[in-house]
């Protein structure tokens, strides 16, 4: 589809000045989806024959204002151009000719009439006893539907249950076959069956390794706490690590220290104290003797380097002088030193000799921490590995138990299953123990009588037949066709009864419907319709119901007329809003009320586009 194809329609269509159209003008027709069906139908469908001219209107017009008894149209109008065509290919048509015709087509009306009332009597008749049968067989066709209806839902449903009981059966059975497996192992060799349960696997070599953990766990508790106990304090000399040496872990770890060890580290912290003051002043002596040692040794490398890159200087007094300066301030120094080592140190250390006590019970108990420490973490790893060996034990239990749970819950669901199939086999025997009975089997023969020995149906007989009748001559056979008489009569007496009771019962609130009518139609006339003014009418019933159907007409026509409301605005809404379709409307609208106006627009837009290519 394009403009092309529409200019070239209605050029076919005798559009003045379509030489002056474009066919690009057209093209914005097609960007509506919605016009695109039409245009094409437009394009295919309408050519010249389809254009009434004014001359054509006018004839029209013309035969419609003289004719009397209306056009003729549809199937009438196509019979009589068929009889024009056969008129027009006669040869002669005279008065004579025309009058016999008229008389014959008269005659053959009158035939036509009588033969139509045959036909409608006939057709009454058939109708009736169309009705009859039909009537008859509206009767029968229920009962046999629901008959009918009533057979292929009962062998449905015993379709339906048969398969669902082949299903169950097969899956229980599937299912118990594959307990059965469990429990009936398979062999796999000589001698050998594959273990499906734990307490069919051999546990030698579980109890066989969880002994060689426990021994390994023994070994390891030896060893960490009564064995490398003393490579806790160090391996030196043994007079200077009396205090802290441990020589019997079990009276420090389980007993505790006793008071023979307390005394014995008393005394030792007193010889610590009274050796302290030698000691350290012997050890401030030694630092100052390897201080003055590392001081002349550095100075001898300062003069070795002098000398060996050629800066030593040469003259003997510098030299003498700088020796002078040397051993003046040297013996200064040693001067000091000898004061401080002789007054001020031992003085010092007599005062820190108290405070050695400190740092010597801190490092003992510092290192009772640190071995306390030690037994902690060994004994955490000890109850790690126990807890582990535990957890394994305990696993094992768990385990042991929940399969003998579901052991003793397979063998109660089987029991179940057992006892519940044994139940419905017994029951299926005595179902088909009943059926085998030769009373509920039909009989080869079909009986007039009834038997002797059937005491059921002989009294049933009795009671229907027999049973209101006193004085009645004992029947000496009693038959089927008196006992379905007896039935017959029976439920007749029933359907009268229970009809008598309809009736009755509808009579009875009819009688109720019109007495509570009357009483409305008595309170409408006396009162207004409300029992609590007690107001008498002012103006008859028939005024007010023509008044109260006005003002409901009224209020449909005043919601009628809202919704219409409603609807323009959004019409109007939605031309406001998209000017496109306010155009197309406006175009369509033109197309069939008004062509001048397009015809004109289009030459306006065809003026602007030229004006535009010119400029």
């Amino acid at each position: 589809m394009s403009g092309r194809q529409i200019l070239e329609t209605l050029r076919q269509l005798g559009y003045p000045k379509v030489d002056q159209l474009d066919p690009q003008m057209f093209d914005w027709l097609f960007e509506k989806d919605s016009i695109v069906p039409f245009l094409d139908w437009f394009v295919n469908n309408v050519h010249y024959d389809n254009v009434i001219t004014a001359s054509d209107r006018q004839e029209y017009n013309e035969l419609e204002s003289k004719s009397t008894e209306g056009l003729l149209d549809g199937r009438q109008l196509e019979d009589a151009l068929k009889k024009m065509e056969v008129v027009n290919n006669g040869t002669e048509i005279t008065e004579e000719s025309l009058s016999d015709d008229i008389s014959r087509l008269r005659k053959e009306l009158e035939m036509s009439k009588k033969k139509k009332e045959t036909l409608i009597q006939r057709r009454n008749k058939l109708s009736v006893h169309h009705t009859s049968l039909s009537h008859k067989l509206t009767k029968l066709t229920p009962l046999e539907s629901q008959a009918k209806k009533q057979y292929r839902e009962q062998q449905e449903q015993l379709q339906t249950d048969n398969i669902k009981v082949n299903e169950s059966m097969d899956g229980l059975m599937k299912s118990v076959s594959r307990v059965t497996s469990l429990y009936n192992p398979s062999t796999k060799g000589e001698g050998q069956h594959e273990e499906v349960f734990l307490s069919q696997v051999n546990l030698e070599d579980y109890y066989q390794t969880e002994e060689k953990y426990t021994q390994e766990i023994t070994v390891f508790t030896r060893k960490q706490f009564f064995q490398n106990i003393g490579k806790m304090t160090g391996e030196s000399e043994n007079s200077r690590f009396e205090l802290l040496e441990i020589k019997d872990p079990e009276s420090l770890l389980v007993h505790g220290e006793n008071e023979a060890n307390t005394v014995q580290d008393c005394k030792e912290l007193n010889r610590l104290q009274h050796i302290y003051p030698l000691s350290e002043t012997e050890r401030v002596f030694s630092i100052v003797e390897d201080k003055s040692v590392k001081s002349a040794v550095n100075t001898a490398s300062d003069l070795l380097n002098l000398l060996q890159s050629g800066n030593f200087p040469l003259d003997t007094n510098k030299l003498s002088t700088q020796l002078q300066e040397t051993q003046s301030s040297l013996q200064t120094v040693r001067r000091d030193l000898t004061t401080i080592l002789e007054g001020d140190v031992p003085l010092l250390v007599k005062e820190l000799a108290p405070l050695q006590g400190t740092h010597i019970l801190t490092g003992d108990y510092t290192l009772k921490l640190a071995r306390q420490d030690y037994f902690t973490s060994n004994q955490d790893k000890v109850i790690a590995l126990l807890v582990n060996q535990r957890a394994r034990n305990e696993f094992l239990t768990m385990a042991y138990e929940v399969e003998a749970r579901h052991h003793r819950d397979i063998h109660r669901h089987l029991t179940a299953i057992r006892l519940q199939l044994q139940q419905h086999l017994k029951d299926w025997k005595n179902r088909m123990t009943l059926m085998d009975d030769t009373n509920l089997k039909p009989s080869k023969y079909q009986r007039g009588t009834i038997d002797t020995r059937d005491a059921a149906t002989t009294r049933l007989h009795h009671m229907l037949v027999n049973g209101d009748e006193d004085g009645v001559e004992k029947q000496l056979f009693l038959t089927y066709s008196s006992l379905l008489e007896g039935g017959d009569k029976l439920q007749q007496h029933h359907q009268d009864a229970y009809t008598a009771m309809l009736n009755t019962a509808t009579k009875h609130y009819d009688k109720l419907h019109t007495l509570e009518d009357n009483v409305r139609t008595c309170e409408r006339t006396i009162y207004e319709g409300s029992s609590t003014t007690g107001q008498p009418v002012l103006s008859p019933p028939q005024v007010q119901h023509a008044i109260k159907n006005l003002d409901n007409m009224l209020k449909k026509l005043e919601a009628t007329i809202v919704d219409s409301l409603r609807v323009i605005n959004n019409k109007k809404t939605a031309l406001k809003d998209d000017r496109l379709l306010s155009r197309e409307r406006t175009f369509f609208v033109d197309f069939f009320l008004n062509p001048e106006r397009i015809n004109q627009a289009m030459e306006q837009v065809t003026n602007r586009i030229q004006s535009i290519q010119v400029q």
